[in-house]
């Protein structure tokens, strides 16, 4: 900077250096805060997957004595076909829409609903119990759904020399509530046959056990995530250099283009992620039973 009678002047140079600095601020850069929040989220559906292993057979037949190991397998079996059904529709529904909140918000709205059920499930008549709790088990499979959405998210969300780790934090969610779900269940054992809170006849009540209070506790974290999508969830693209250019550019046939466009995947990677991703969980979900 060079002095000029009463003024200064600043020289080339430090202009320059200044010029780059607002450039380099100016560069997209991953949005952690919003990868963290999926993080917790995959945390939370992976949670809702393992947590009620241990308990609910226990508790059905506390309910129903004449249940069989077989109708449990139709009940474990049924969370996974409501994934298989659900996981396609939401991703055709997102990339119509060019957005992820709104499918996020009914997936955890759909567990919400679905741990609501099996928390009050007490309520309706013993001999219906087992087929509550399948269409409890059913509904809650739709909002795990969500975390092939928020792996997507996760890619679309961070530059390329974060993706890796971006991803790495989705995965390792999903990881860690598959360890925490059973243990979680194991610290509400000290309420044991609980407390009762309502009663209905001679047939129907409502009581907080160690079978339920999960349930609640699910139901209660889920509202709290609803929340959390609804006023701090923002959606990005930053991974892809030419996202805000194809958000405002018109295609062909005179619609604006809501998204990235991304090029055709590779169907036979795609084929065998599925078999490899079949396999895993085929093993633990047995495992697990």
């Amino acid at each position: 900077m060079a002095k000029s009678g009463s003024s200064y002047k600043i020289s080339p140079l430090n202009a320059l250096q200044h010029s780059l600095a607002d450039r380099a601020d100016e560069r997209p850069k991953t949005a952690w805060s919003r990868i963290y929040l999926c993080t917790l989220l995959t945390f939370s559906s992976s949670v809702q997957f393992t947590m009620f292993f241990t308990s609910m057979y226990p508790f059905l037949r506390t309910k129903d004595k004449t249940v069989s190991e077989g109708f449990f397998g139709v009940v474990i079996t049924m969370y996974s076909v409501s994934q298989i059904i659900a996981s396609p529709l939401l991703g055709i529904w997102s990339n119509q829409i060019g957005k992820l909140k709104p499918p996020l918000i009914l997936c955890n709205l759909t567990m919400f609903v679905g741990n609501l059920i099996y928390f009050l499930i007490e309520l309706f008549p013993p001999e219906h119990t087992r087929y509550v709790m399948l269409v409890s088990r059913f509904i809650v499979g739709i909002g795990w759904a969500q975390v092939g959405l928020l792996k997507s998210f996760a890619s679309a969300a961070s530059l390329p020399e974060d993706r890796t780790k971006a991803t790495a934090y989705i995965t390792g969610g999903v990881a860690l509530g598959v360890i925490l779900g059973p243990a979680l269940q194991m610290i509400f054992t000290f309420i044991g046959d609980g407390v009762l809170l309502f009663e209905f006849g001679d047939r129907s009540f409502l009581k907080l056990s160690m079978f339920t209070m999960p349930a609640l506790f699910t139901s209660i974290f889920n509202i709290f995530l609803i929340l959390l999508l609804v006023f701090k969830f923002q959606e990005t693209f930053v991974g892809f250099a030419s996202a805000s250019k194809q958000t405002d550019k018109k295609s062909e046939d005179g619609k604006e283009s809501l998204g990235p466009t991304l090029p055709p995947y590779d169907k036979w990677a795609a084929g065998v992620c599925f078999a490899m991703r079949f396999t895993q969980y085929f093993i633990y979900t047995n495992l697990e039973t």
